[in-house]
């Protein structure tokens, strides 16, 4: 059998376009050199149709047509979806896509912002796909990835010491790309950079002050003193709520006003947080003249629970007299629930229903419980510059007990529900919100305090997303510094495959290359030698 050189150099194509395809699946991409190789290869291998093409040169000049403008359509239409592409998250929990609090904030951002992200190499494509989900959620997002390591010009720009992990993020006011405000996070993460857009849109800086100094639910968790002691590390703390508050660019600093005297002038709210004592005089008088000029508090009030010994639980007198000026009451007494007869039910907590208030808009349907709540509600009498607005509330089948009742119950081992009569039975108020503003005062100047009857749903060991949101959103209310947004956790309940780089670059070979390759010479020959039949 006589082999033509023609075919030989055919054949030598076919080998040379297979080795440059391999070579661009090892390597996971195209360079300069496969790409030669391959393009050689493919344009010798077709020489092995040379013979054939020369008897109809017209035949086959129009199929050559045809399949550019295929292939051209081809890549206009990935050009296309490139640059306007959709996406669509199978996760159930929606993993890989921003969630809607931050495509809504992203479309009524009033300025550009620019990402800066530092990274390393291998932390580049997970950086990209989330940052890019930005740059498509609005045009005035754009973004930077960059390794600390080896772009060190960019990394100077923004501080002397950038690891991999430092996120910059900056708004931008005019077309020269001026820097106006700048924010740090430390995760890449959603909730993380979505407050770092917020932190850096801010006008100024937020402060929360934390009353201590009347047992209140600790800001740290106290791990190494229950350790030393031998006792179980007490999770009724504050730790979660602060870790999150600073993640979102807010400062939280501590407050004795008996040492202090005074509330900060940079203080942008006040928080009380589960005390088991009173305020002294002088500091109640020091917080009143705080709120009367325009301060902002918020107050979360649980009840001290009288024990089977008949002990009377605390009164807040001077507390009460301070909430009062603003129509507020804080009865000293305690809500328990009717509903729960049936054996093993806790009488003590709560089912929270929230109604309608700029502070409860939210979408989360997870259930709300106060274990122990006292009342709080408004004045029958309200002072003529101030509105209150009852914002939570139990559910219908609760009833107010005093102290004394509860005690009474507990020594005698008497069943709640023979203690109270069926008319006293209804939904009680558990949380308000206050707004005092002077006439001649702009709102900016409003007085404004958030009152719940309930401190322990904050606290890391009962928080959940609705209490969370619901305490996000006093905090929002009280600054009026814009949006403090509290992205949902996603939870990843499968393990997701990872592909090690050797299995990445098979798979691209195989399925991107090879394979596509393949089904087109093998369409090509048939179309070819179908036309010669002919």
């Amino acid at each position: 059998m006589q082999i033509r050189p023609l075919r030989i150099v055919s054949y030598v194509g076919f080998l040379l376009l297979l080795s440059g395809l391999v070579a661009t699946g090892l390597h996971g991409r195209f360079t300069s050199i496969t790409a030669g190789v391959s393009a050689l290869g493919l344009a010798t291998s077709l020489l092995f149709f040379a013979p054939r093409a020369t008897r109809n040169i017209k035949l086959y000049a129009a199929f050559f047509v045809y399949s550019s403008l295929v292939i051209g359509t081809l890549v206009l239409l990935f050009l296309i979806l490139e640059r306007h592409g959709w996406q669509y998250d199978a996760t159930r929990n929606k993993r890989y896509s921003l969630t809607p609090i931050t495509r809504n904030f992203l479309k009524r951002l009033p300025q550009p912002v620019h990402i800066t992200a530092f990274v390393t190499e291998t932390e580049r494509d997970q950086a990209r796909l989330l940052l890019e989900q930005y740059a498509t959620a609005s045009p005035k997002v754009s973004y930077t990835i960059a390794n600390p390591f080896r772009e060190v010009g960019l990394a100077r720009r923004y501080s002397l010491q950038v690891m991999p992990g430092d996120i910059f993020i900056e708004t931008v006011t005019t077309s020269t790309e001026s820097r106006a405000r700048l924010a740090r996070v430390n995760r890449l993460r959603e909730e993380d950079i979505t407050n770092g857009i917020v932190q850096a849109l801010r006008d100024q800086d937020i402060v929360l002050y934390f009353l201590v100094g009347h047992d209140e639910l600790p800001l740290e968790r106290s791990t190494a003193l229950a350790t030393l002691a031998g006792q179980r590390v007490s999770v009724r703390d504050l730790s979660w709520v602060k870790d999150q508050l600073e993640r979102m660019g807010i400062r939280v600093v501590p407050l004795s006003l008996a040492q202090r005297g005074k509330v900060p002038g940079d203080a942008s709210a006040v928080l009380w947080v589960g005390p088991r004592a009173d305020l002294s005089g002088l500091e109640a008088q020091t917080l009143r003249q705080y709120l009367e000029n325009g301060g902002r508090a918020l107050f979360l009030l649980t009840p001290d629970i009288p024990q089977a010994t008949g002990e009377i639980a605390s009164v807040f007198r001077n507390t009460a007299d301070l909430l009062a000026r603003f129509g507020i009451l804080l009865p000293n007494e305690i809500v328990a629930r009717v509903g729960a007869s049936q054996p093993g039910a806790d009488h003590f907590s709560i089912p929270v229903g929230l109604l309608s208030h700029p502070i409860t808009q939210i979408s989360v349907e997870d259930p709300l419980f106060f274990v122990y709540a006292r009342p709080v509600q408004p004045a029958t009498v309200l002072p003529s510059d101030a509105r209150v607005d009852v914002i939570a509330q139990s559910s219908p089948d609760c009833v107010r007990l005093s102290s004394g009742e509860i005690a009474t119950a507990l020594v005698r081992k008497q069943d709640l529900s023979k203690v109270f009569s069926p008319q006293e039975v209804g939904a009680i108020p558990l949380g308000v919100a206050s707004l005092r503003l002077d006439p001649n005062q702009s709102e900016e100047k409003a007085t404004r305090i958030v009152v719940f009857g309930n401190a322990d749903f904050v606290s890391s060991e009962r928080i959940n997303q609705k209490a969370w949101l619901l305490f996000n959103n006093s905090i929002n209310w009280l600054v009026r510094a814009g949006e403090l947004l509290p992205i949902p956790s996603t939870d990843i309940e499968n393990t997701p495959v990872v592909l090690t780089d050797g299995e990445k670059q098979f798979l691209f070979l195989v399925m991107v290359i090879l394979v596509p390759t393949i089904v087109g010479l093998l369409g090509l020959g048939y179309s070819l030698a179908r036309r010669e039949q002919q």
